[in-house]
């Protein structure tokens, strides 16, 4: 498997079951800025799919255009760590935290009812842009596992079971 191959040379498997790894330096310092620097004018009040702008969600974010090079190079990169065509990965976002800012405990794949999108995520890819002083983190409650955010490193986890059906212990948050 190339993620195998890959996490060997490039990062760590934190969690087998379910998949949660670490790829470091997925993106280059100069990548990151950029990145940060085109969504710094789009960032609007984060909403969900499921229920618009709300009290368990106070970030910020930036929809990414899917033509700019470094965004297409991301998502090649991204396609080749998750083995999905990249036409299949839905658009970047960047999304910004100040302080006291969170997401609550959700999940990221679709129930059943939830049909405006064709399929369901397979996998959470972040990408942490940034050290930041405190903060930031990415919590499993359900592992009891908590990631710290190093700049320029990619969490990458498994949101459903290999048949397909969704995994309850992806359950995750975004820390204040």
């Amino acid at each position: 498997c190339m993620l195998s191959q890959a996490v060997e040379n490039l990062g760590q498997l934190v969690s087998t079951s379910p998949r949660i790894r670490l790829l470091y330096d997925f993106v280059s310092a100069e990548e990151a800025k950029h990145l940060i620097m085109m969504a710094t004018p789009s960032y609007h009040r984060s909403s969900t799919a499921r229920a618009g702008s709300d009290d368990k969600r106070t970030s910020h974010s930036a929809t990414l255009p899917s033509h700019d090079p470094v965004v297409a190079a991301v998502r090649q990169r991204i396609s080749f760590f998750c083995g999905y065509p990249e036409a299949n990965l839905e658009p970047l976002q960047a999304v910004r935290y100040h302080a006291g800012e969170f997401y609550k405990p959700h999940h990221d794949y679709y129930n059943a009812c939830e049909t405006w999108q064709a399929g369901n995520r397979h996998f959470t890819f972040l990408i942490y842009l940034n050290d930041v002083e405190a903060g930031g983190e990415t919590a499993f409650p359900r592992l009891n596992l908590t990631i710290s955010p190093t700049a320029y490193t990619a969490l990458v986890f498994n949101n459903c079971l290999d048949n397909g059906e969704p995994d309850e212990r992806s359950l995750h948050e975004g820390v204040a």
